[in-house]
């Protein structure tokens, strides 16, 4: 009689377990994939909030809407300045999850002042590309590689190539520079290192989730919805033997991406003409609203240094 409770008992536990397993990790997989896309407007004012919106600047621009095709079949697009005609410098921006090529703007002044033509990017399912799923660099990297290719191919010859981008974008053009020798250079501002220490983090946060049991029924939804694994995201150990020279930017007060992802990195690579900027008090994107002279200076020092 008494084992035949116990039995019951750890079945009804089990089921009760397996329900909440369940609904912990669909609610993960919600708060990782669902996040809902920021419009220009919401851009815009986040960005005069910061003070760094110059409405006619920005609105001023000569900016042409360029689209590719992704290996997938997404239709992908971008927004391109070609400022300079007799300049092979390009520079491609790379936006963050939710986030839009508009939220990337305050750069452009930064970059067409080192005489950079600039594309900007609307990544797959944001913006105004198509997709259901981020997949946090995973398939993004290979989008940017035709990016790549379509700029090649529009100016005709080898470019000095650099590559800009803020959280996922910033793991997608680590995943992206570190294997594509086009690539002379890459800015990563707020990063993180490892698509699953990302989620172990995030977890961290719930104490009562047991991060083993929901990661691993959470990636396999993943990997049957979205077609990647998070352990399939990890820029450190990408990065780890790749040459091309890299700026680490991250903010000491981030609470999205912690900063110790960003010199773990660094210090991974050990390697000569890398750089490194700390933001004291800043938090996720904002590196360079707080420090925004800095930032301007060392990425100068920095692109003069890669172009050696």
């Amino acid at each position: 009689m008494i084992l035949s409770i116990l039995i019951a008992i750890l079945i009804v536990f089990t089921i009760v377990f397996s329900i909440f397993l369940h609904f912990a990790s669909e609610y993960a997989f919600k708060e990782a994939f669902y996040a809902r896309r920021k419009t220009k407007e919401d851009s815009i004012k986040r960005l005069n909030n910061w003070g760094l919106w110059n409405e006619e600047y920005f609105e001023n621009l000569q900016m042409e809407d360029v689209f590719i095709t992704s290996k997938d079949g997404l239709n992908l697009c971008g927004h391109l300045i070609e400022r300079f005609e007799d300049s092979n410098r390009y520079i491609i921006l790379v936006h963050g999850y939710s986030a839009n090529h508009y939220l990337h703007m305050p750069f452009i002044p930064m970059f067409l002042k080192e005489r950079f033509n600039i594309l900007l990017v609307e990544e797959r399912s944001h913006g105004e590309s198509e997709g259901k799923y981020a997949t946090y660099g995973y398939k993004e990297k290979e989008d940017l590689n035709l990016w790549i290719n379509f700029l090649e191919e529009r100016k005709g010859e080898e470019l000095f190539l650099g590559l800009h981008g803020q959280s996922m974008g910033a793991a997608t053009v680590l995943l992206c520079g570190a294997r594509n020798r086009k690539v002379k250079f890459v800015i990563e501002d707020c990063g993180y290192s490892s698509g699953k220490e990302l989620m172990r983090y995030q977890f961290s946060k719930v104490d009562y989730v047991p991060f083993g049991l929901v990661y691993w029924l959470l990636n396999l939804k993943v990997k049957r919805r979205c077609g990647f694994k998070f352990e399939d995201v990890c820029p450190i150990n990408a990065i780890a033997k790749s040459e091309v020279p890299i700026f680490f930017i991250h903010g000491d007060a981030d609470k999205k991406v912690p900063v110790n992802m960003a010199i773990d990195m660094y210090k991974r690579r050990n390697r000569e003409g890398d750089m490194i900027l700390i933001v004291p008090n800043a938090v996720h994107l904002t590196s360079y609203k707080e420090k925004k002279e800095e930032y301007e200076r060392m990425v100068h020092d920095f692109i003069n240094n890669a172009d050696i």
